[in-house]
């Protein structure tokens, strides 16, 4: 909770056309968990993303699984001396 300001500020900034508070809360939380697990558990990309699609096809629904795949995809790329370090 102390870092949500700048996880959020990290995904609006990934996401092309959207914004996070338009998400469907539980798509947020996915999100939010797979930031977590990239920078502060240092989780593999490709882990930490599965993972957030794994959860995204028991919690979400198709759309939320893609786009969760693509928001985390971008932010991989745009971020990835945070993510990778």
């Amino acid at each position: 909770l102390n870092q949500i300001k700048d996880i959020d500020t990290m995904l609006d900034s990934s996401m092309e056309g959207w914004r996070l508070h338009r998400l469907p809360r539980i798509d947020r939380d996915i999100l939010r968990l797979a930031v977590i697990d990239l920078i502060d558990f240092k989780v593999p990309p490709a882990i930490a993303c599965n993972e957030a699609v794994e959860l995204a096809n028991c919690y979400s629904d198709e759309q939320g699984r893609k786009m969760i795949n693509g928001i985390l995809r971008r932010l991989q790329n745009n971020h990835s001396i945070k993510l990778s370090s």
